[in-house]
């Protein structure tokens, strides 16, 4: 939904360029102009055409020195629900259990995940492995004693979060798809790799146990 919202507010300021751009370029063009490989330009003419850093450099200048920006929302419609679509996946984990001090230590991850049409491969590539994180950390160490109402570690110094050294290995499958309702046929790429971390991670830690209590009996 944010990204359909930046669409459109990024749409607007685009416009505003695309005018600008027709504006120096001549009142009385009669052809299409193309914003493209960081330019405006004539699409019968591609010699003809300004840089965005000029046009904008000029647009902020026109209006007073106050940066350009635009207002986009977004309302699905005929969904039902707040979002138009979901991140689909399936997560994995390997974890080692000590089990004279039953300290566990998360040792890789796998995750398969639906984001629809990646646009930024590094950012949602660190959306996913930040998801992770916030996840073994719920499963882990970020926990929040209480006395009386007052939170008993209220800093970092006594607040535990995985730290780089901490993180395990993390193998990310993104499969391709397209959602019609996303920006550009994407989707979310990071509140659905949250909630299976915590759970995925007890259930590795559970499983020898009860092979081994099987074994026993």
């Amino acid at each position: 939904m944010n990204g359909n919202a930046i669409k459109d507010a990024a749409g607007q300021i685009k416009q505003k360029l695309i005018d600008l751009a027709r504006l120096k370029l001549g009142e009385n063009i009669a052809y299409d102009l193309v914003a493209k490989n960081k330019r405006v330009y004539l699409e019968l003419r591609p010699e003809r055409g300004l840089s965005y850093y000029d046009l904008v450099k000029d647009a902020i200048r026109a209006n007073d020195g106050v940066p350009l920006s635009g207002v986009g929302h977004y309302t699905p419609h005929n969904k039902g629900m707040i979002s138009p679509a979901y991140g689909m996946g399936i997560m994995a984990i390997k974890a080692k259990v000590d089990r004279e001090t039953g300290h566990v230590t998360a040792q890789d991850v796998l995750v398969v995940h639906d984001s629809g049409q990646i646009i930024n491969p590094l950012g949602a590539r660190g959306q996913v492995e930040g998801s992770i994180h916030m996840g073994l950390g719920y499963g882990l160490c970020e926990e929040m004693p209480m006395d009386q109402g007052m939170l008993l570690n209220p800093e970092f110094v006594d607040y535990k979060i995985l730290r780089t050294r901490d993180m395990p290995e993390i193998e990310i499958l993104d499969v391709p798809t397209f959602e019609p309702n996303g920006p550009f046929g994407a989707k979310e790429a990071a509140e659905a790799t949250i909630a299976p971390a915590a759970p995925a991670l007890a259930n590795a830690c559970i499983r020898p146990v009860e092979r081994s209590s099987s074994a026993t009996s």
